[in-house]
């Protein structure tokens, strides 16, 4: 989907967001990184999911990419994983995975990391009905609101934080 490669970092982290929620993968909070280039304090992770099961929480790391998955940036979710004791991370990007970045993912098994692929991604928005009409194709007016907002919410967060 061609609306997923023009994102922009702000509204396709909404958009994540939204889905992630939808797909009860529980609170999903952002880890205050919203411009492309800006360090992340968390890791390199752009948002964190948690969600509890009785007395056990459930934590995911969630990397966001506005390109092609990279062997590189799924050892480095891995490793984040790992150091920080959540429990899985997803590799979110907007372009299709390749076979290299495959068996990168099936290395890291006992770590759960899963890659959130365009595929994929159009998939879970087509379930959801969200960003697509009920006839499966682009709902453009969502993608306007959604790209409108992005840029009001980057510029409220940094002004919170002055």
């Amino acid at each position: 989907m061609g609306a997923l490669r023009d994102c922009e970092l702000a509204p396709l982290l909404m958009l994540t967001q939204k889905l992630l929620t939808l797909s009860n993968y529980g609170e999903v909070l952002s880890l205050d990184r919203w411009v492309p280039r800006q360090k992340s304090r968390f890791g390199g992770c752009e948002l964190l999911c948690t969600a509890w099961f009785g007395e056990h929480r459930a934590t995911v790391l969630v990397k966001v990419v506005r390109d092609w998955a990279k062997v590189r940036m799924v050892s480095e979710l891995a490793g984040t994983v790992e150091r920080l004791g959540a429990d899985s991370g997803i590799l979110v990007a907007t372009r299709p995975m390749g076979p290299k970045v495959r068996a990168e993912v099936a290395r890291f098994a006992r770590t759960r990391i899963e890659v959130f692929d365009a595929e994929r991604l159009t998939d879970l928005m087509t379930r959801h009905r969200v960003g697509v009409r009920p006839d499966g194709s682009v709902d453009y007016a969502y993608w306007g609101q959604l790209h409108e907002l992005g840029p009001k919410l980057v510029n409220s967060i940094q002004f919170l934080r002055r």
